[in-house]
C-alpha cells in the first residue's frame, strides 16, 4: 500500500497545494502506529487518513508539521548508522596546533561528504577541544563516520587510534538487547521512525 499512497504525492494537484502531517500516534511496546492526515490539492476533497503500523521500534522522531513526501528506506544509510554499528571513539596524536582550524573543516567536508547532512556535525565532536592541543579525544561516533574522520585526519599525516565501543543496544522491558541487524527508515519532512518493518494501509 506504500505505493499507492506514494502515488498521490506525485500528482499535479498535490504537488501544487498538497502536503501531509502526523495526526497522532499511538505507542504500545516496540509497535508504533501512526495516522497521517493527507491532503490530495484536490479542491473539495476531504482529507485522507492513512495509517502506518511499526514494528520493533527502536527510535522515533515526529514533528507536527506539513511534509511533501514519504519514504521508506533500509541499507547502509547514515541515519541508520547509530543503530546499526557499535560505537567508537577516535583519538589523536601529534596534530600541529597551528593547523586546528584546517583540519577542522577537513572533518566537516568529508561529514557532509559521507552523510549528505543526515547526521548533525558536531553531534559527539570533541575536536575543538582536541586539535589545539595536538592531541586528545577527536569524535564519538558509529563506526562508519569515525572511519570517515580518522581518514581525513591520516592524510593530513596525523597519527590516529580507534578505540572500538557497545554495540547498539535497547532496553525490551527486562533486559538490554542487541537492536535487529536489519532495521529500516520511515523518513516524511523531518519526521523519522526507524523500526524493523512498517505496513501502510488506507484508514479514511
Amino acid at each position: 500500500m506504500l505505493a499507492e499512497l506514494q502515488s498521490v504525492f506525485h500528482t499535479l494537484e498535490f504537488e501544487e497545494s498538497g502536503w501531509l502531517s502526523a495526526e497522532r500516534f499511538e505507542r504500545d511496546g516496540e509497535r508504533l502506529v501512526l495516522t497521517l492526515r493527507v491532503e490530495t490539492g484536490v479542491e473539495r476533497e476531504p482529507p485522507q487518513r492513512w495509517r502506518v503500523t511499526c514494528e520493533g521500534v527502536a527510535d522515533f522522531k515526529l514533528k507536527y508539521e506539513a511534509a511533501t513526501d514519504l519514504d521508506i528506506v533500509d541499507g547502509d544509510y547514515p541515519t541508520l548508522w547509530p543503530y546499526l554499528h557499535y560505537r567508537a571513539d577516535l583519538y589523536c596524536v601529534g596534530a600541529p596546533p597551528a593547523d586546528a582550524d584546517a583540519l577542522l573543516g577537513a572533518l566537516y567536508r568529508v561529514h557532509q561528504e559521507a552523510t549528505g547532512a543526515q547526521l548533525p556535525f558536531g553531534i559527539g565532536l570533541n575536536a575543538l577541544n582536541a586539535l589545539p592541543h595536538g592531541a586528545g579525544l577527536i569524535a564519538s561516533g558509529p563506526a562508519p563516520l569515525i572511519e570517515v574522520y580518522e581518514n581525513a585526519l591520516r592524510a593530513h599525516g596525523v597519527e590516529t587510534s580507534v578505540l572500538a565501543g557497545p554495540l547498539p543496544m535497547r532496553w525490551n522491558g527486562r533486559e538490554w538487547v542487541r537492536l535487529p541487524e536489519m532495521l529500516k527508515l520511515l523518513v516524511f519532512g523531518e519526521s523519522v521512525v526507524i523500526a524493523e518493518s512498517f505496513s501502510v494501509e488506507r484508514a479514511g
